[in-house]
């Protein structure tokens, strides 16, 4: 049995899955995750980071390109539910971009997929997966208006509550640990400088302040060696927790920031944040306030993937008990708009064909059930998608 925390940075498994992955002990801890012990040192079954999790992982039978297939079609009915008609996907594997492809070919894509490449730790360390970018034809902005090839994703660090968000002081929670990255600043350096010569655009997961260091200072270094890179659209995942040193570097490279405000509204995580943090938590105002590119997002299947649940939680900035953290910090129904429309389509370079309405976009356009601009900021999480259209075509009509 292998069951994944709901923010898919932790994994819990029994004694059975330890046995057929061949951890006992002895088996010392892989190279950027951890695995939890008990008082004796034997294994207790928690898993930290995709390095440790890939251990079991790798011994789960892989999913079918048939039952990859399904899911792309399940998956997109909750989509459009929710008026979603175009997604990035951040953590693909070959076979995956490969069962998108099948799904469009038999009609079973009902949303636009923009594919990010996973350099996932689980499967290959970073030489590997650098060799993997030089032996790939594809790059950024290959594929159609349906399925196109986004960036490279990496994941630099953890979450706060486990302590593994690699952060520039010690936790709160956790007084001994900063945390940690899952690849050392020169590997992320190499990715970044990489992805530059290939004209790549590469998005990084950072949580912490200080892994938004590493992944800005290797930008930088990449920029050095290939720029400019202005054009690449880079961007950072998450960000948290951003300071103006670190904005100023963005504003130069065009480094540019998704937020999930719907993670700060339910996980929870502000009661164990330093309080200059949990003020800040996922604040679009800073990047709006600088002129930063900020696009709404929500991590799906992390937080439910509503987009008005994230509108809500960052106009309110109320979290789900009620409680107000930042409310200087709070962004206008326009500026949320805005942020799951037009600066989404930013990251995946379709800002000239998605994200308005207006002659030379693709018809893909949501009818709710009320006005988001004008109605009462405590309504806006209750919207309700009347239809969902995409490319001129009905893909969802409420009951």
């Amino acid at each position: 049995m292998f069951f994944m925390r709901t923010c898919f940075h932790v994994a819990c498994v029994n004694s059975k899955a330890l046995a057929l992955a061949g951890i006992t002990r002895d088996t010392p801890d892989p190279e950027s995750g951890t695995i939890g012990r008990d008082e004796t040192g034997e294994p207790n079954g928690i898993l930290y980071e995709n390095s440790a999790m890939g251990l079991v992982q790798s011994v789960i039978p892989p999913l079918t390109e048939a039952q990859h297939i399904q899911a792309i079609e399940n998956i997109g009915r909750l989509l459009n539910q929710n008026g979603i008609t175009s997604v990035i996907d951040a953590n693909l594997s070959f076979d995956q971009m490969r069962a998108y492809l099948q799904a469009l070919k038999h009609g079973r894509l009902s949303y636009r997929a923009r594919f990010m490449f996973y350099l996932d730790t689980a499967v290959g360390d970073v030489p590997y997966h650098l060799r993997r970018l030089d032996e790939m034809v594809a790059v950024t902005g290959f594929g159609n208006d349906m399925v196109k090839l986004n960036g490279i994703k990496v994941t630099l660090d953890g979450i706060p509550a486990t302590g593994t968000a690699c952060m520039r002081r010690p936790y709160k929670h956790m007084p001994e640990t900063s945390g940690f990255t899952t690849i050392t600043p020169e590997e992320m350096r190499a990715i970044a400088v990489k992805g530059a010569a290939y004209h790549w655009q590469v998005g990084v997961h950072t949580i912490g302040d200080k892994a938004a260091d590493i992944a800005l200072a290797a930008f930088d270094a990449a920029d050095k060696e290939h720029g400019p890179i202005a054009e690449n659209r880079n961007y950072l995942i998450h960000m948290p927790y951003p300071h103006e040193d670190q904005m100023d570097i963005m504003a130069r490279l065009n480094i540019s920031n998704t937020t999930q405000p719907s993670i700060f509204h339910l996980m929870g995580e502000n009661g164990i944040l330093h309080e200059d943090q949990a003020t800040i938590n996922m604040a679009a105002k800073l990047f709006f306030d600088r002129g930063l590119v900020v696009g709404g997002s929500t991590d799906h299947p992390v937080v439910p993937c509503s987009p008005f649940l994230g509108m809500y939680a960052a106009i309110s900035r109320q979290d789900s008990d009620g409680i107000v953290w930042g409310e200087t910090y709070r962004i206008t129904p326009r500026q949320a708009l805005i942020m799951w429309t037009k600066n989404s389509a930013y990251f995946s370079h379709d800002d000239t064909v998605q994200g308005a309405l207006a002659p030379g976009c693709h018809a893909d356009m949501t009818l709710i059930d009320r006005d988001i601009l004008s109605c009462p900021t405590e309504d806006i999480k209750d919207t309700r998608v009347e239809k969902t259209i995409l490319g001129g075509r009905v893909v969802y009509v409420a009951d």
